[in-house]
Order: C-alpha cells, then structure tokens, then sequence
C-alpha cells in the first residue's frame, strides 16, 4: 500500500513562507537593537554562521594544544625516582709509551727516559 502523495510545491512553498518569516523576525530584531524605525528602508543582514573562527584563533587553539601535548609527554620524574648514574671505575694508567723526537734534518735527538733523569731536588 502506497503512502498519499507528496505534493513536493506545496511543501517547497512551506518552505519559503518560514525562510521569509525567520528574515522578517531577524529584520525586526536589527531594527529594534539598532532603535530604527521598521518602516525605514535600511538593508540590515544576519552574516554570521557557525564559529567564524580567524587565523588568531586557529593558531592560539593549535599552540595551547601542542604545549599540552608536548607536557603531557614528556616523561616526569620525581627526584625519588631517579636512578643514580654509575660510572665505570677505572685502574691507574700504567702504560708507557716509546717517543722519539727529530730535528729539522731527520736526525733523531736523544732524550733520557724520565726514570733516568735526574730529579730537581738531587744536583
């Protein structure tokens, strides 16, 4: 069983005569807020839709979000909770090594070893 049939201009005249009576409502409260007469001829329009949010606060939104996040990652520690550092503990170097020192013509300079000279103290 077929449901009745829509008659599609009337409802779209419906439609027209809400629009015309939402614009008329939104005509009267301008012209109240604004004290104009509503018989005077004024073009009055209603632009704002939505958010109408501008580059400022996209980008205010964008940075208070990012700060929150990076803080929100950041691993925190209190100071209990932190581990001390150990370090490698290392022997007394004991390793010697053989240099040899040239003058200008390639000839080598002799240089007694460091146990082999005498000390400051000793003449």
């Amino acid at each position: 069983m077929p449901g009745p049939e829509i008659n599609k201009l009337e409802q779209y005249g419906e439609y027209i005569k809400g629009d015309r009576a939402r614009r008329d409502l939104e005509m009267k409260l301008a012209h109240k807020s604004l004290d104009i007469p509503e018989d005077m001829g004024v073009n009055v329009t209603n632009t704002r839709r939505g958010l109408e949010l501008g580059w400022r606060e996209i980008l205010a939104a964008g940075v208070v979000g990012a700060t929150g996040l990076a803080f929100w990652m950041q691993p925190w520690q209190s100071p209990k909770e932190i581990e001390p550092t150990t370090t490698q503990q290392q022997g007394p170097i004991d390793t010697e090594y053989d240099v040899l020192f040239f003058d200008k013509d390639g000839n080598p300079i002799t240089v007694p070893h460091i146990d082999t000279r005498p000390k400051e103290g000793d003449a």
